[in-house]
């Protein structure tokens, strides 16, 4: 999603900005100022509850692309239906979570949340389910169950890089030449070393 208040935010916030100021005029009790100040507040309420509304479809779209690309994977049809359910239904979680919320801004940080964290979270659970950490088998009188986890972290964020460059500032076309290098050599180093790269 992206950051940043939208053409339609800024717009609600002027509106919000106008309400309070016609509250603080001493007199705004005068004439018909009241009752253009409920109108202007139910309009208000009404353009809040739209977007509102918007930004929870946005936020269900990105997330259901994101659901599609893990499930859509080569080797998803290699995990058990159990590792499946708990994989699906940490989206189903996340998505009724959005669901609840009544303000704007919380709906953005959820999401913002998941792709950078929890979806990095739930593929690097999807590699423990298909390459489980060796475990000594318990004897056969015995009911315990050992649990799943991963070794290592397998996938990572873009922002976890490790880029190797001198200059704070891009000023030429070499610049921007010698740092696309720079990022590209240390997604590589990740990949050799068998990791994968959220981006």
């Amino acid at each position: 999603m992206q950051r940043g208040l939208s053409h339609q935010n800024k717009h609600i916030n002027a509106d919000v900005t106008k309400i309070s100021q016609t509250l603080a005029d001493n007199n705004c009790y005068k004439g018909n100022t009241i009752q253009l100040l409920r109108e202007q507040v139910t309009l208000l309420q009404s353009e809040i509850s739209q977007k509102l509304t918007e930004e929870k479809q946005k936020a269900a779209s990105s997330i259901a692309k994101l659901k599609a690309e893990l499930t859509g994977a080569a080797d998803w049809n290699n995990l058990s239906d159990e590792a499946k359910n708990r994989l699906t239904n940490r989206f189903d979680t996340i998505l009724q979570n959005i669901q609840n919320q009544k303000i704007i801004p919380m709906v953005e940080y959820i999401l913002n949340k998941f792709e950078d964290e929890e979806f990095i979270e739930i593929n690097n659970q999807k590699e423990a389910y298909l390459h489980p950490t060796p475990v000594i088998e318990p004897n056969s009188s015995s009911s315990f169950e050992p649990t799943i986890v991963p070794q290592r972290e397998v996938v990572i964020s873009l922002s976890k890089l490790s880029i190797s460059h001198k200059k704070s500032i891009l000023a030429s076309e070499q610049d921007v030449d010698e740092y696309l290098e720079s990022i590209k050599k240390a997604m590589l180093g990740e990949i050799k070393s068998g990791k994968k790269i959220k981006i």
